[in-house]
This record gives C-alpha cells, structure tokens and sequence, in this order.
C-alpha cells in the first residue's frame, strides 16, 4: 500500500514539475533587468480538451515569491499536491517548496557588430531542495525534471521590439536535454509570443493591467503528446505577477552622465558648455553642432546650441534650437517656452532680454549636466 502511494505522489509530483513558473510556458527564462520584489500566481488545465494520456483532467496551481537584482535572481515556488491512495480511495495532501537561481550573464549589447542584435544570454538552477533520492526514484524526474537551463537571445529594432530566444533545459540527472524556441513581438511594455519545444506549439501574451501587475497567457495550438512519459502540457497557462507592490515612490529615476553617447560626444559636450562660459560663443556653437551630426535627437545639444546662437543675438536659430530640446525632452520645458514667446512676441523685448543672461547662466541649477534630461 505504502509503495503504491509513493508511485502516485511521484507520479504528481513529476506531471506538476515540468513546467516552471515564468514569463513563457515551456521556458525557464525569465527578464532581469532592474531590482524588483514579486508575487505570482500562475494556473495551468487541460480540462478543456483532455486529451493528455498523463492525466486527462489535470489542473495545476502555483505560487511563486521571488526578488531580484540587475543580473542575478531569485524565486521560491510553492505547490500543493493532492494525491488519492490507490485501494483506499482516501486522498492526501503535500506541498512542494523549491528553489531557483538565475544569472543573466549579459544582455542588450549595444556595440560594434552587435549593435542591430543586442544579444544576451542567461543560465539558471532550477528546482534546488528537491532531493536526490526523490529524483532517482522516478523516471519522470530523471528523465524530463530540468535542472539546468541556458537561453541565448538576441533583439532587433526598438519600438515595435523583435525578441528572439533559443536555449536547453537539461535535466537532473543529465540523461535528457530538450530545446525550446521562442519569437516575441513587443510594443512598449504588450508581447505576443510564440514558443515551440517538447513538440509543442503555444500563442501566448503578456501585457500590464496597471503599473506594477501584469497578466500573461498561452494556448497550446499543437497539443501533442509524447510517448511514455509524464509529461504534463497545459492546454492553457494563466499567470498573474504583482512587482514591487510595497513601493510607494512613483518618482522617475534620475538620470547621470554619460548616457547612452560615446566619450568623444561627451568631451565636445563639456569643450562646448567650458566654451560658452568663456564667452566664446562660436567655438560653443560648432562643439554643439558636432554633437548633433552624430546625435540628432540630442535634447541638451539642441538647448545648448541654442543658448549659444542667443548669445550671438541670432534669435531664430535660437529659437529652432530650443523648440527642437523641446520635442527630444529636457527639463523645465516651461522655462525654454517662455523664451520663445518672448522672442515671438517683440524685438524690444528679446533686446531687453539680452541685457541679462541666457537660459542656462540663468538657471544652472535647471540646467546643470546633471539635472537637463527627465
């Protein structure tokens, strides 16, 4: 009696473990990028077709708790069990804790050849507490239970994102590898996947609610079912996550120097701001101007250059300057608007305004390297 509700628990057990609790279904890979704190809850069923030789009418329920840094992460999941003792028809109940540990090795490289790719590449242990024994005991663990993973990703243009996956779970015992694939398409913070692996085929979607809970879900579209095995493929997967729900602060990050320009850009930003308060205006003016032959979009370089042409009482280069820092967002636009006006709105008065500074001697704590950008 006592071995035959072993090999039901463990035959539960096996089904529950395949899939993990992620962004995708088949795919351990989940996104590090920023420190965070969060709660999941994700539900997995078949009942809609049942057509799983493992367990037709199989539902499957998980909570997972997990925070994480810029590259490294951590998850506990926990998921109960219930199981029906073979002759006595009386059901039991356990739970399952286990751990996983991601490394996000590097991602968004955003140089030389890989500029148009930005690949990125992450690895991963999974289901750390599970012992050993439990493993070798079933056939299940020892032949599809991940224990390893590593996914490569690469990443083409930028608003809609391409995002391209292809990595291995490995499994405990190392006797069986299986490889999964998967195409995103992101707009802003909505995805729709795509995700092939074990044979099977999922359409799924992740998209946000509010600012810090997102949804995510998937259908099985293939449904295909392995020979021999336990393996358990949900037809749908639902998902929830809430990120970061303690934090209050809804202030935007602050934003230091160097952004994203190159360290040459950078010394023509600081040769053009000494320039300007040397009085050197036109020396001001052509540091700024090779900024923006290779920054176009450059906000500060398009305030910059035109508190130089102010200088020089060129007021509509001025002007066009300024309007352009206000299209590339800098900070008080109100203060650059209501130069312009000024300038619109008189020669006598642009006059009167020459007599005292410009924007940025004006207000250099406004203005300041460190404070131009939102």
């Amino acid at each position: 009696m006592n071995s035959k509700r072993s090999v039901i628990i463990l035959s539960i057990v096996s089904i529950v473990l395949i899939t993990q609790i992620q962004g995708f279904v088949l795919s351990p890979y989940k996104d590090i990028n920023e420190p965070a704190f969060k709660l999941g809850y994700r539900y997995d069923t078949n009942k809609f077709s049942g057509r799983s030789d493992a367990n037709p009418n199989a539902t499957l329920t998980r909570y997972e708790m997990g925070f994480g840094f810029k590259t490294l992460a951590y998850e506990m999941q926990i998921i109960p069990v219930t199981s029906t003792i073979v002759g006595t028809g009386e059901s039991e109940s356990n739970t399952l804790v286990f751990h996983n540990l991601r490394w996000q090795v590097f991602k968004d490289v955003d140089y030389g050849i890989f500029r148009r790719i930005k690949p990125g590449f992450q690895v991963g242990m999974l289901n750390l507490g599970l012992t050993s024994g439990t493993q070798k005991d079933s056939g299940a663990f020892s032949s599809f239970l991940p224990g390893y993973y590593y996914m490569g990703e690469i990443h083409l243009f930028s608003n809609p994102r391409v995002n391209l996956y292809f990595g291995q779970t490995i499994s405990a015992e190392k006797q069986r590898q299986g490889s999964i694939a998967i195409a995103e398409l992101q707009y802003n913070e909505n995805k729709l996947f795509v995700e092939y692996g074990y044979k099977q085929l999922y359409i799924g979607f992740k998209a946000p609610v509010m600012k810090q809970i997102t949804i995510a879900g998937a259908v099985n579209v293939l449904r295909k079912d392995l020979k021999n095995n336990n393996k358990f493929f949900p037809e749908v997967m639902l998902k929830a996550e809430i990120k970061n729900f303690f934090s209050t602060s809804n202030k935007p990050k602050k934003k230091h120097y160097p952004l994203k320009i190159d360290r040459y850009t950078f010394h023509y930003m600081e040769k053009g701001l000494l320039t300007f308060y040397e009085e050197e205006y036109l020396l001001s003016v052509k540091y700024y101007e090779k900024v923006l032959r290779k920054y176009p979009y450059f906000g500060l370089a398009h305030l910059r250059l035109g508190n130089a042409y102010y200088q020089l009482k060129n007021y509509e280069l001025a002007k066009r300057h300024w309007r352009r820092a206000l299209k590339y967002k800098v900070r008080n636009p109100k203060e650059v608007l209501r130069y312009i006006k000024k300038i619109q709105n008189s020669t006598a008065e642009v006059e009167a305004m020459n007599k005292n500074n410009s924007i940025e001697t004006n207000n250099k704590h406004e203005f300041s390297v460190e404070t131009e950008f939102k």
